[in-house]
């Protein structure tokens, strides 16, 4: 879904909730996320947690719009919030993942066809872009959304981007060797599904 559309998010509780984007401050966003329409079940700790990590990031209204377009509100309501802010912008960041690999899945399948002109492929990259991009912002760490955009740009023939991407998920692997809970570990220790993700995104960059 392109950054323009999604600038018309105006679903209303009591005629009260106006377009997202018209927040200019954290407490008016707070006011838009206990009036709108399914945001209010979300415990005020998540609310505070993705507003502080957002801010006036543009991609702020991206998140709201890609959230109530895939149904997502209705998990982030199912969390307690008790975890701090980094641990409740992971979890939210994990929601979007799992989104994004339906349509990353979704892509695969439609190229395999050789539909590779559709607004359904087009849809589901969008997806893919909106979910993954704003799960780094939520939690920069998630080597998984680096893979992600690099292997969907890579699938449809953008190069440079699934290289971009990919150098930026192979930085992430090697601060996560270098963070200090690995200084005393051995290699090995990297879990291996993130060490499959490494060889993949070298892979990407030799294209």
């Amino acid at each position: 879904m392109s950054f323009l559309k999604s600038l018309f998010v105006t679903k209303v509780v009591k005629g009260r909730a106006g377009p997202f984007y018209a927040n200019k401050t954290n407490a008016e966003r707070k006011e838009w996320f206990s009036i709108a329409a399914d945001w209010p079940l979300v415990n005020s700790k998540i609310i505070d947690s993705i507003i502080t990590k957002f801010g006036d990031d543009p991609m702020f209204e991206v998140f709201v719009h890609t959230s109530m377009e895939e149904g997502l509100v209705s998990q982030y309501a199912k969390m307690n919030g008790h975890g701090g802010e980094e641990i409740n912008c992971a979890q939210i960041a994990e929601v979007l993942c799992k989104a994004g690999a339906k349509s990353l899945v979704a892509i695969g399948d439609l190229v395999k066809r050789g539909d590779i002109s559709t607004e359904i492929l087009a849809r589901h990259y969008g997806n893919v872009l909106n979910t993954f991009e704003t799960s780094i912002i939520l939690a920069e760490k998630q080597v998984i959304a680096y893979y992600s955009l690099a292997t969907v740009n890579g699938i449809i023939g953008k190069a440079d981007e699934a290289k971009r991407y990919a150098r930026e998920g192979l930085a992430q692997i090697s601060s996560l060797r270098n963070a200090d809970f690995h200084l005393s570990r051995v290699m090995s220790d990297v879990p291996p599904e993130i060490l499959a993700m490494e060889v993949n995104l070298k892979e990407l960059l030799t294209f």
